[in-house]
């Protein structure tokens, strides 16, 4: 059964993804205007309810952005417009360049150019996940810092007890 906040999402879902795209086009072309280059269609847009504190990604050799459905609604359009530009303007300047600018100067100055911040992360209020004490590490390199771990704390227990036992 989706619960009310579930389906009021499924219902504002279809309106914020147009809107959210609309609003990349129009900071593509701004960005197209700014440096008088044409470098094609915008970026697709895909809205996500997996990002819960990250506002958005850009996936430069694809041609995407990936925006959190949460935070949009949480911070609210006008304020989250500054996250597609941030977005758009990666993926403006990695094509253009071919090569990831990350946030370097190339990067800042593609936002300077619209007349925006160039701020590296976002002042959202978010709530951050907790692992659950019992919960399996989910990567492979949380995995190996965890044995590691358990190995290290078995040694030592062992060269405790070793001197006991002979």
């Amino acid at each position: 059964m989706v619960n009310g906040n579930q389906a009021d999402l499924h219902r504002q879902e279809p309106c914020d993804r147009r809107w959210a795209h609309a609003r990349c086009s129009a900071w593509w072309q701004r960005l197209s205007e700014i440096h008088g280059i044409d470098l094609g269609p915008a970026p697709a847009v895909e809205l996500s309810t997996r990002l819960s504190t990250t506002a958005g990604l850009a996936i430069s050799k694809q041609r995407r952005i990936k925006l959190s459905a949460h935070l949009l609604r949480t911070v609210g359009r006008e304020t989250f417009d500054l996250t597609i530009a941030h977005e758009v303007a990666h993926v403006f300047v990695d094509l253009l360049h071919e090569d990831h600018c990350g946030h370097d100067r190339r990067w800042k100055n593609a936002m300077r150019a619209m007349g925006l911040p160039p701020a590296r992360c976002h002042g959202y209020p978010v709530t951050r996940r907790r692992t659950q004490p019992d919960q399996a590490p989910r990567t492979t390199r949380a995995r190996r810092e965890l044995h590691r771990s358990l190995a290290s704390h078995l040694a030592s227990a062992l060269r405790t007890l070793v001197p006991w036992l002979c």
